[in-house]
């Protein structure tokens, strides 16, 4: 009689990095449009942040343009998507697990550049006004208005003011959406100064 052996348990460290659950979304366009803005680096500048970064498709692009970058996400099956596949096309890229609508384990004044996109939280710009270094900046990218995605989205004016005393504005663009224009999608670079400036801004409707 034959005794067959017993299957062989894949141990985590086995197991694949998992897939999107659906192809990975290209970079945002307003993104690669304001590092072609910013232009080149400085040695002494070349830390990124990406929060939340998702599957890290804007991490990989800020490592392409040759900033140290780091993935913060909540969500650890992505941060090792971003390891083991992410990495293998690029090494400069940290993964650290934070919860990006609290406070997230940076200190004042390291980082030259930080990507936003597609994630709402007031307390996040609250905290990157203080780890993005003077003459640094911030990329900013809300989704879109469709459906009831409105309801999430700022208040027209909101992020302006959320960044008027910490940030120069170099673009600033609102869109008013919702039944009643509640709400606003907004896409912004801003740059970090060292005094508090006076709360104007030209938002381009």
């Amino acid at each position: 009689m034959s005794i067959s052996k017993p299957l062989r348990r894949k141990t985590p460290l086995q197991v694949p990095a998992p897939k999107p659950t659906s192809s990975p979304q290209s970079t945002s366009p307003f993104v690669r449009k304001c590092l072609h803005i910013i232009g080149g680096i400085e040695p002494h500048a070349a830390r990124a942040v990406d929060a939340p970064s998702g599957y890290g498709r804007h991490a990989s692009l800020l490592a392409e343009h040759g900033y140290d970058v780091i993935a913060m996400d909540t969500d650890e099956w992505a941060l090792r998507y971003i390891r083991e596949v992410r990495l293998s096309e690029n090494d400069k890229i940290a993964c650290v697990v934070a919860d990006c609508s609290a406070d997230i384990p940076l200190a004042p004044d390291t980082i030259f550049i930080a990507v936003v996109v597609h994630f709402i939280s007031p307390a996040l710009l609250q905290v990157l006004s203080r780890v993005i270094r003077t003459g640094g900046y911030l990329i900013y990218e809300t989704y879109g208005g469709n459906g009831d995605n409105y309801v999430m989205l700022p208040r027209p004016g909101e992020i302006a003011a959320e960044l008027h005393a910490r940030f120069e504005l170099i673009y600033y663009k609102e869109k008013e959406v919702g039944p009643k224009k509640e709400a606003a999608t907004v896409k912004c670079l801003a740059k970090r100064v060292a005094v508090p400036l006076p709360n104007l801004y030209t938002a381009c409707r």
